[in-house]
Order: structure tokens, then C-alpha cells, then sequence
């Protein structure tokens, strides 16, 4: 026998379903394990095209730099993607939530009213 995994929604409930804050932490872990990923890649990429231009050893400097300029860049980007949503948890999402609070959903036709 089968056993399943999850939650069912319906499409009524994904509708009127309150809005979500945004993820903050979540921002930040993708920038920096996103950027340990790039940075590898971008590490073994021009290692191996400037390795094979200039010499193995100055191949692996400029692509090490390049890669801690990558993983630097994608862990700013995450803290910086990370501190917008928070600001707009902050300030932003009480509206929100509050507009949310006044609405009705109409069962019988499926419209959504402010109240």
C-alpha cells in the first residue's frame, strides 16, 4: 500500500489565503551557497581558458581571484535581496495584511470584495 506525502489546496483557498511575508533568510542562504556553486564554476572555467593562455599557476590565480569576486558579488546580492524584504515586511506587508483583513470572498460567484 502507497503511502502520500504533502497538502491538497483548492483553488478557492489559494485565493483567499492570507498574504505571505517574504523570506529574508532564505535570500541570504541562496547568496551564499549560490555563490560557492558560481564561484566554483566560474573558478574551474577561467582556471582551465587562462591556464592554458598564460601557464597553469597564473591560471589558477586569476581564477581564483575571479571566483572570490564571484562568491563576494552573489553574497551581496543575497544580503542586499535579503534587506529589501525585510523592509517590506517591515513597512509594506501591515498594509497589506490589513487590506487583506477587509476583504470578502463570495462563494457563490467567486468574487473577492473590500468591505
Amino acid at each position: 500500500m502507497g503511502k502520500t506525502k504533502g497538502t491538497a489546496q483548492s483553488l478557492s483557498a489559494a485565493n483567499s489565503a492570507p498574504p505571505a511575508k517574504k523570506k529574508v533568510w532564505f535570500q541570504i542562504f541562496s547568496g551564499i551557497f549560490g555563490g560557492y556553486f558560481l564561484a566554483w564554476i566560474v573558478g574551474l572555467i577561467l582556471g582551465s581558458l587562462f591556464g592554458n593562455v598564460v601557464g597553469s599557476s597564473a591560471g589558477d590565480t586569476i581564477g581564483d581571484f575571479f571566483s572570490k569576486v564571484m562568491w563576494f558579488l552573489c553574497v551581496a546580492g543575497g544580503f542586499r535581496l535579503a534587506y529589501q524584504n525585510y523592509k517590506w515586511n517591515q513597512e509594506e506587508y501591515p498594509a497589506v495584511l490589513e487590506a487583506w483583513n477587509h476583504t470578502y470572498y463570495c462563494r457563490r460567484c467567486g468574487s473577492v470584495f473590500q468591505v
